[in-house]
């Protein structure tokens, strides 16, 4: 038998590798410069060679580190397509008084028409040229890949989830072959099909695969999570694993920065002791004798440990003055959870929300929970307004997809939502596992599914969805012993769910490796479906 990997994503890492410095190596004959968005300079750094780098670039940059100097022949702008970073792009080199003779704008994901029109809107379209070069995924972490696909959510529930099936279809048939017959579990129709695509017996590095089709649970993506980096997604922004300090320093959250992979799935109260006793052992440590080689060397370890620690004990400080600035925060958490228990029958939270909460985000939230839990749903008409007046037209923007999507909806519901919540008992009052912490004693779907597959016991699993009405499929019995899963959402994964089935590699000694469409937190999404982010 051929030995497993100790990371089967590493073959995307290879053939992303491969493709980035291929592109790269078009400029090492002119004198040329990489500009990126600022983060993505990071994750770029992981996957191309630096001695690459060096060899096809005068210089790499990104707008925060360098906003006068563009006098090059060539200048490769690499970015997410994200209309805030086009705007940074567009400013600086319309307002230089030495532009660059050459403007590549290449696209990580898809060169769509809000950004040929915002090019157009500039006059900045014809002094450009524009490429597109989709990486098979990114990986944030050695079990963690994301495609970062655009709108990957309205592109299940409106538009039947094409694109998603499509691409992780092609990665996963092109993941590298080994023996282990894999056991193949697809709940929702999106998963079925996507198993439909796998070829007949099919083998794979993991002995499990778990195919989830986000519309199977639709609740998950507007609860509050409070681990450490579900809060930090939600309140300060993180894309592509990357968040920044109140200074606006990045600040890397990846198992491969040692810091960060101690306290990132910790609570915040967790995390934020944690940090504080790591930062004060490092002082000490700093506090030693330096005379000899070895010291040294040990305490420029410490140095650059505890710039980080530094970071989080920053990100640490300012998420209670965020929390702050809105009154009705804890109050909201508690509704939440009245919410999932099915014990709210009228809307005057919602009102109240509308009325005290900073943002919109809040009140849209909440209803699109309330919708999705109450069995006696009334007339929406006036909270809708209510919204609309407060909030504008990023409200009403967010409020059209729910709606177009089925979530936001004027009608009476069947007891789906409560039916779920039984027969997986996703609540516990008293919360005894680490994987029930980040959503406070809620534990997400996707984790009771796993938690059945590893206990073999997916027929009750089965029966469940056969009388919940949810499409389900097994390939199964081929490897009963699970040892190294892949757990693939179709439609996206938020991040207390990772932080949740992170707990479960521990729980169940097994490898747990993840592959979404996207990564979000309820406020990305939110922006999202606003059209406000557009990756």
């Amino acid at each position: 038998m051929s030995q497993v990997p100790l990371s089967p994503f590493q073959s995307l890492q290879k053939r992303a590798s491969i493709r980035l410095e291929n592109f790269f190596h078009r400029c090492e004959n002119v004198e040329s410069a990489l500009f990126m968005d600022p983060g993505l300079d990071v994750i770029v750094s992981r996957i191309v060679h630096p001695d690459v780098m060096a060899q096809c670039f005068k210089k790499v940059f990104t707008y925060q580190s360098n906003r006068t100097f563009f006098d090059y022949d060539k200048i490769l702008i690499f970015t997410t397509g994200e209309l805030n970073h086009l705007e940074e792009y567009v400013n600086l080199l319309s307002s230089t008084q030495k532009p660059p003779r050459e403007i590549v704008i290449v696209f990580s994901n898809r060169c769509n028409f809000i950004a040929r029109q915002f090019f157009e809107s500039c006059g900045f379209l014809h002094k450009i040229k524009t490429e597109e070069l989709r990486l098979p995924a990114w990986i944030l972490d050695p079990d963690f890949a994301t495609l970062e696909l655009p709108f990957s959510f309205s592109d299940l529930f409106i538009d039947g989830g094409g694109r998603c099936i499509e691409r992780l279809s092609q990665i996963i048939k092109s993941f590298p072959i080994y023996d282990h017959f894999t056991n193949v579990f697809m709940i929702g129709e999106a998963a079925i099909e996507i198993g439909k695509s796998l070829p007949p017996n099919f083998h794979s590095a993991w002995t499990h695969m778990i195919i989830f089709d986000r519309k199977v649970d639709s609740i998950t993506p507007f609860i509050s999570a409070t681990s450490y980096e579900a809060l930090v997604a939600e309140l300060i922004g993180m894309n592509y694993g990357i968040s920044h300090t109140s200074k606006n320093d990045l600040v890397l959250f990846s198992d491969q920065d040692t810091v960060s992979a101690q306290i990132r799935h910790l609570t915040f109260e967790e995390a934020s002791n944690y940090a504080v006793a790591l930062f004060q052992e490092t002082q000490n440590d700093l506090r030693k004798d330096a005379t000899n080689m070895e010291n040294f060397r040990k305490i420029n370890e410490t140095t650059i440990q505890n710039i980080s620690i530094g970071d989080h004990i920053d990100i640490l400080e300012q998420i209670p003055k965020i929390i702050s600035k809105d009154p009705n925060m804890n109050a909201n958490l508690s509704h939440e959870l009245n919410l999932i228990l099915g014990n709210l029958n009228d809307i005057e939270f919602i009102k109240n929300a509308v009325a005290y909460s900073p943002d919109w985000q809040t009140p849209v939230r909440l209803l699109a929970l309330y919708c999705q839990t109450s069995n006696k749903i009334p007339d929406l008409n006036e909270i809708r307004q209510m919204i609309i007046d407060r909030f504008g037209l990023e409200a009403l923007a967010a409020l059209w997809t729910l709606e177009e999507a089925g979530i936001v909806v004027s009608k009476k519901k069947p007891e789906f939502w409560t039916n779920i919540m039984r027969k997986f008992n996703l609540y516990s009052k008293e919360i005894t596992k680490n994987s029930e912490k980040p959503y406070d004693g809620f534990t997400p779907l996707i984790v009771r599914i796993l938690q059945k597959i590893a206990k073999k016991q997916w027929n009750d699993c089965s029966v469940a969805f056969e009388e919940l009405n949810i499409p389900a499929k097994a390939l199964a019995n081929r490897s009963p012993d699970m040892k190294r899963v892949l757990i693939v959402f179709v439609g996206g994964a938020m991040h207390g769910e990772l932080s949740s089935l992170y707990h479960q590699k521990y729980d169940f000694r097994i490898n747990i490796d993840i592959l979404a469409t996207q990564v979000m937190s309820p406020h990305k999404l939110l922006n999202q479906l606003a059209g406000i982010e557009f990756t």
